[in-house]
């Protein structure tokens, strides 16, 4: 006969035995919750999972939820990445070209205050490109992401749970696509240095419609005209037609030099990082 078992106030043994959490909600629906806050705003959450499940929940409580939820995966993942360090073990195969991204964005905090999260997105490119509108297109799939409010050389470290099971170091050739800041570039050091490096072709192309701007005007046919010949040049391997002509409207226009070197020297600096033909 088992002995009895003592019971404390509020605790059923019942509720431990089938593996349910702390509270009123099945984990099934704790899950819901979850992922219904992590995806729109809590108050929102709170009124889709009255309509879908006839479920009631205020939007403090879904708050409550999902950032409980948010950090018990953080410390999970924490802990994953302090194991790596210490084991070192051998990383899973990564697929043969993986697209690895890194950047961040300004998001909005309680308080009028906002903070930068970082991002890190991963896929598989396929090694068969499609075609849109006449040009060959690249295709990524099984794109996964991970995000942190830290510190760059913190993030780097932290991504390690990610890039560990995504295979980046067993990887064929890694593609680091990213807008050319140095903490990205660092990123890449630190997780794969082989990487070929890729700026991004939307923030190379801002560059070179700024300096179109500030000599012909924005709305004027002149630059229409100007920045879709540049464009063309830069993604069909005559990148360094464009750095010419950015070089030729340096000398002539005088007034504009300043604003034109900078973006010039950005280009220059990041010249094998604008090989879009190649690439």
């Amino acid at each position: 006969m088992r002995a009895a078992r003592a019971v404390e106030p509020g605790f059923s043994p019942l509720d431990e035995e089938l593996g349910l959490l702390p509270g009123k909600l099945t984990p099934r629906l704790q899950q819901s919750v979850v992922r219904m806050g992590s995806w729109m705003p809590f108050e929102r959450a709170a009124g889709e999972l009255e309509e879908l499940l006839g479920v009631k929940l205020s939007e403090p409580r879904v708050r409550r939820l999902t950032e409980k939820a948010g950090a018990a995966m953080i410390e999970v993942e924490k802990a994953e990445v302090e194991r790596l360090e210490r084991e070192v073990p051998m990383a899973p195969a990564g697929p043969a070209v993986q697209l690895l991204s890194v950047d961040g964005a300004m998001v909005p905090l309680v308080g009028r205050e906002w903070t930068e999260v970082k991002t890190l997105v991963l896929g598989e490119v396929s090694l068969e490109p499609g075609e849109r509108r006449g040009e060959k297109v690249i295709k990524t799939s099984a794109l996964s992401y991970f995000s942190r409010n830290c510190e760059a050389e913190e993030f780097a470290r932290q991504a390690l749970h990610e890039t560990h099971r995504r295979g980046v170091e067993r990887a064929g050739r890694v593609c680091g696509v990213c807008d050319g800041a140095e903490w990205e570039q660092k990123f890449i050091d630190y997780h794969r240095p082989d990487a070929v490096r890729i700026l991004d072709f939307p923030h190379a192309a801002e560059y070179v419609a700024a300096v179109g701007r500030s000599v012909y005007g924005e709305q004027s046919v002149e630059f229409n005209q100007w920045f879709n010949t540049r464009r063309h040049q830069l993604r069909h391997g005559e990148e360094e037609e464009v750095l010419a002509a950015l070089r030729r409207l340096s000398q002539q226009e005088p007034t504009k030099r300043e604003l034109i070197e900078e973006k010039l020297q950005y280009l220059t600096k990041r010249r094998e990082m604008i090989r879009y033909e190649k690439f």
